[in-house]
């Protein structure tokens, strides 16, 4: 038994040495296979938004009925699909990250077609959800599938997992930094070169895909006619605020509202066939609601509507992106997430011009801002926050302002104590959907925060679980061979071999 191990622990180790060279052609290909399956399905959710409209156009009594009755046939397939692959639920993302802690174990071919069908219905249907969440499952689950294809080991396969969830959401934004930066920091939470190279050039490779099909125009390609003077800026404080509270006022929105649904509605069945007939209510009595919203943003911005007009469209669509998220259908809360921060821009700079303050003509980017800032505010990432709008920008002029509004909605979030909201959901997905994989070795990477109760602790004073062993310490691009009476310093990377069962109890205790 103990040879067994010392085996298994050698050859971790000696695949750590020439897993770098592998990782660059595997990230490549990754972000062929991965890009290519988050592209086909915003290509096909493109079409199921313009289907979604015409279902909704007519208003005859037949054609109601015809609607209903799709509607609750779309909603029985979604909630069946659903049913047979529950980690196909939501955005996804919660998943992945139960993924590389070895919590839970997708099944690429049900997850994909649950993923693919629950998509497109819950568009067509006219939901209120994104396409950024499942695009990130959908390319970790390729990832997993070409790592079990190539015959890796679990190291590698996280490596490919993680590559895949950031060739996902490169599709879905042309965003290829971003999605990076998001993967690392906020689902798998390590940025050490092991996973930063190849989740990299999967999103490089992902978007090059993606701009062949849907060309070079960004996501939000929304026009900056002249910048914001440093005389402004203090309306920024204002902004920053008020996209705080209404981040965390969807963030709470959203959980309580999954809760009772789940209470209310065990089978997911009916819960989606519910949400389906909300959905058809909604379509024809505020047709603006439906979606992810992304059309809504841009008519708003050529026909600038009343402050009431604008406030109630925040709300609803508040409201709206929760009950469709309760629903538990496959969909993101990223797009109607950078919706709502563009309405609660919108209000915020139409409000000063109501009372005489503020800039004038500058409403395109205080709609921006408002994005940054609500986003950062629900997800709790503000580097990833700043480098995705931008991206989907396409214009950097606004670093300035959109930092410092991310800074203060990220302060003024964290002072409200309400947790990130990915945090939240996957917390909550954890008692239900949690599978005990067989203990297996795995390769872990993680730097020592400047600010951490491990800082400066010795090898040995480290509470590590039984079998896990620091094989490795990197110290300003030196390895150092570690023995107990090491000390650590920060900005050490450690690489540790341990049990899949340790991994996510150490990394918490290399959170600064």
């Amino acid at each position: 038994m103990y040879k067994n191990k010392s085996h298994h622990l050698f050859d971790a180790i000696h695949r750590d040495k020439h897993i770098r060279r592998r990782l660059v052609i595997e990230g490549v290909l990754v972000g062929i296979v991965a890009g290519s399956g988050a592209v086909l399905y915003r290509y096909l959710l493109s079409y199921a938004g313009e289907f979604s409209h015409s279902l909704y156009s007519k208003h005859t009594v037949s054609s109601i009925a015809i609607t209903f009755t799709i509607l609750l046939l779309m909603g029985w397939i979604a909630g069946t699909l659903l049913k047979r692959a529950p980690l196909s639920s939501g955005s996804g993302i919660p998943q992945v990250t139960g993924e590389l802690l070895g919590e839970m174990d997708m099944s690429p071919r049900p997850v994909l077609l649950s993923k693919f069908v629950g998509g497109l219905t819950s568009m067509i249907a006219g939901l209120s959800l994104g396409r950024e969440g499942p695009s990130i499952q959908i390319g970790a689950v390729l990832g997993k599938w070409v790592a079990k294809r190539l015959n890796l080991d679990l190291t590698e396969e996280r490596v490919l997992i993680t590559a895949g969830a950031s060739a996902g959401l490169s599709a879905a934004f042309n965003a290829p930094i971003a999605s990076t930066l998001f993967v690392l920091e906020e689902v798998h939470k390590n940025l050490a070169p092991l996973f930063l190279v190849p989740a990299l050039l999967a999103g490089i490779t992902a978007d090059y895909i993606s701009k062949n099909i849907f060309g070079l125009t960004p996501s939000f390609a929304i026009k900056i006619n002249q910048m914001l003077q440093p005389k402004d800026y203090i309306w920024l404080l204002g902004l920053g605020v008020l996209a705080a509270l209404v981040g965390c006022a969807f963030s709470k929105t959203l959980v309580f509202t999954q809760s009772k649904m789940k209470r209310l509605t065990p089978d997911p069945r009916i819960r989606v066939m519910l949400g389906f007939l909300i959905a058809g209510i909604i379509g024809y009595l505020a047709i603006d609601l439906t979606g992810s919203g992304h059309e809504l943003i841009f008519h708003l911005i050529e026909h600038p509507v009343a402050l009431s007009t604008l406030f109630l469209l925040m709300i609803g669509k508040l409201l709206y992106t929760s009950i469709s998220y309760g629903t538990s259908v496959p969909g993101g809360i990223f797009l109607p997430v950078l919706v709502i921060g563009c309405l609660a821009g919108s209000w915020f700079y139409q409000s000063l011009q109501l009372f005489g303050f503020g800039p004038e003509q500058q409403l395109n980017n205080f709609v921006i801002l408002g994005m940054v800032g609500v986003l950062t505010a629900v997800v709790r990432s503000p580097l990833t926050s700043i480098v995705l709008v931008s991206e989907m920008v396409g214009d950097l002029q606004h670093i300035l302002t959109i930092s410092l509004v991310a800074a203060i909605a990220y302060l003024v979030s964290e002072a409200l104590h309400v947790p990130p909201i990915y945090e939240t959901l996957y917390e909550n997905m954890r008692p239900t959907t949690i599978q005990h994989r067989p203990s297996e070795k795995l390769i872990i990477k993680l730097s020592v925060p400047l600010v951490s109760e491990i800082a400066h602790l010795t090898v040995q004073e480290l509470s590590l679980p039984a079998g896990t062993l620091i094989v490795a310490i990197e110290r300003n691009e030196v390895e150092v061979v570690p023995s107990g009476t090491t000390q650590l310093k920060p900005y050490d990377v450690l690489t540790i071999v341990t049990d899949t069962e340790h991994v996510k109890h150490i990394r918490e205790q290399f959170i600064g």
